[in-house]
């Protein structure tokens, strides 16, 4: 397995941690009471704020580190599956 592979599986594992972490700790019952909107705020700052924060930026490695083959996207093919070669 190279490097970038082991990375890869690594961020997603920490990512997914943290994603399911913070979404329990949003949906705890009865937590805050209803009713008190100081307690709303803070459970709001303290757990959807930063599960928003790890969602955008674990995205946005994991894309970093999983580039698409743009070269494999324009591939053509014959009907015998010899590649066409096309001048860009």
């Amino acid at each position: 397995m190279d490097d970038n592979t082991k990375l890869r599986k690594l961020t997603e594992k920490w990512w997914l941690a943290l994603v399911v972490l913070f979404y329990l700790l949003y949906n705890i019952p009865y937590f805050p009471e209803y009713g008190d909107s100081s307690a709303a705020l803070w459970h709001g700052a303290l757990t959807l704020i930063p599960l928003w924060i790890i969602i955008y930026i674990g995205l946005f490695r994991l894309n970093r580190l999983r580039q698409l083959d743009t070269e494999a996207i324009y591939r053509e093919f014959d009907e015998e599956g010899e590649e066409i070669n096309h001048v860009r």
